[in-house]
């Protein structure tokens, strides 16, 4: 029998005894074969290799835009070049919050940042870095946006617009949420429309023309569903999501479909979610690698980071391995942008500057350690005998010196839903070349139901086409 459901995602959640499947560092692929049938596999996440480092950290925001690639590290604004060097451009106000970078294009060679809630001016042509200080700029600023040829930053209780086409002049009128008292949470503009996310409700507005005040609320629209920290909002194709809650309660990761809030999170992950001590330090990036579309959630405070899959609809994790602790923690990407052709992350912990590959095996200077862990297998409380246990998958990938030259996967199972775990046992999936391995498993014993989970190390490819097991029920 093939295992079921082997080839899957991340679902554990209230109730892992039921339910602990788990993926780390791998994410489900379904494959189109002939005849219209479908099979799914796991492969290997991107791995990272350090392409720059920052003159400080860690990262805080980054951004592409005309063929430049710009940061913010701890409290430096710099710029990222093609090869790797880095050019300290100035320095901003730096808090423990991420900074943000929103660019006016060629239409108006700026860019504006906001950093510790305060905001500069970049000019592109002129290549100075210069403080707004106009007196009608709102102080404790946390997020900053551009709209049809003006600059928007946002508080508490207010946004407002520049001039047009001009980041260093500010207007006195401001906008404030009109459908409900709470403050302003977080906002993010996406297709031409501003959404202004309080705790529990979301309002949308748009860019109405008028000569006094041109950005207006959408009649009529209104969601009953917030934002949870500031920064966990993202674009993902062409739609947002956003961790978020409503005056019901709860957590949930959302994607708008127009103006209606549609829950992506399934009930495991956002049990999960709700089971979180605090969020407040949730951040959310997209990124689409190999055709699959990724949101990613990261909470450092929790030491988790959710991956979701538009093309899938399936959810996995990312995470780093400790190596002195001997576990996972949150994955150390913060902040993503996709220039020179390549998928760059910051990191956010240190002032590196990674690039983002499906043909690297590594997390960066630390080993990548995957791991899979798969349904119960059981039949109606029957006792079943454990006779042999195969991985099905790329074999003879190992490299040809050092680690991986003769690459291991570990297999171990638990008889209590994940609660408890066998010793674990390890076979090779083939030195360079062996094409003919069959990563094996014997005598595994009996159990009623049962978990399996593998993992491994090593940095070679990693696809995992399924668990072949040899599995027969008991006379007694």
């Amino acid at each position: 029998m093939k295992a079921p459901g082997w080839c899957g995602g991340t679902y554990d959640g209230y109730s892992p005894n039921s339910a602990p499947s788990r993926t780390i560092n791998l994410f489900p692929e379904t494959l189109k074969l002939e005849g219209n049938a479908s099979q799914k596999r796991l492969i290997n996440v991107p791995g990272k290799r350090l392409y720059a480092t920052l003159p400080d950290g860690p990262g805080r925001a980054v951004m592409a835009q005309d063929g430049h690639c710009y940061a913010v590290g701890g409290g430096s604004f710099c710029e990222i070049l093609a090869d790797g060097s880095v050019t300290t451009l100035g320095t901003v106000a730096e808090d423990d919050q991420p900074a943000t970078l929103t660019g006016s294009g060629s239409r108006g060679h700026q860019i504006l940042i906001t950093s510790g809630g305060v905001g500069y001016i970049w000019h592109t042509i002129t290549h100075v870095l210069v403080q707004i200080t106009d007196p009608q700029f709102p102080p404790n600023v946390i997020t900053g946006g551009y709209l049809d040829g003006y600059f928007i930053v946002v508080t508490a209780d207010r946004f407002q617009i520049s001039a047009l086409l001009d980041g260093l002049t500010w207007g006195t009128d401001v906008g404030q949420r009109v459908g409900a008292p709470e403050n302003i949470i977080g906002a993010i503009i996406d297709h031409e429309v501003l959404w202004l996310a309080g705790a529990t409700q979301t309002e949308v507005w748009y860019d109405a023309g008028s000569a006094a005040f041109p950005i207006a609320p959408v009649p009529g629209v209104f969601l009953e569903y917030g934002l949870e920290a500031a920064f966990a909002i993202t674009k993902l194709g062409d739609s947002i999501c956003w961790l978020g809650t409503s005056d019901r309660g709860g957590r949930a990761v959302f994607r708008n479909q127009g103006y209606n809030a549609v829950p992506m999170s399934t009930p495991g992950i956002s049990a999960r979610l709700t089971a979180c001590r605090t969020v407040a330090d949730a951040r959310m990036w997209s990124y689409e690698i190999h055709g699959h579309p990724f949101a990613v959630l990261s909470i450092p405070s929790q030491e988790l980071s959710l991956q979701y899959d538009v093309r899938e609809q399936e959810w996995s994790e990312l995470a780093t391995w400790n190596t002195v602790l001997g576990d996972y923690e949150c994955d150390r990407s913060a902040w993503h942008t996709y220039s020179f052709g390549t998928h760059l992350v910051l990191d956010r912990r240190t002032a590196s500057v990674w690039e983002l590959s499906m043909d690297v095996y590594r997390d960066g200077d630390e080993p990548r350690r995957w791991m899979r862990r798969g349904p119960v297998i059981a039949d109606d409380h029957k006792l079943l005998l454990h006779h042999r246990a195969e991985l099905e998958g790329s074999v003879g990938v190992g490299l040809t010196t050092g680690q991986g030259s003769s690459p291991q996967v570990m297999l171990r199972y638990s008889e209590d839903q994940g609660q408890t775990w066998s010793s674990e046992r390890w076979a090779t999936v083939g030195a360079l070349g062996h094409f003919s391995t069959r990563p094996q498993w014997h005598r595994l014993g009996s159990s009623r139901a049962r978990v399996y989970e593998m993992a491994g190390t090593d940095p070679v490819r990693i696809v995992i086409d399924n668990l072949q097991l040899d599995v027969t029920a008991a006379v007694r």
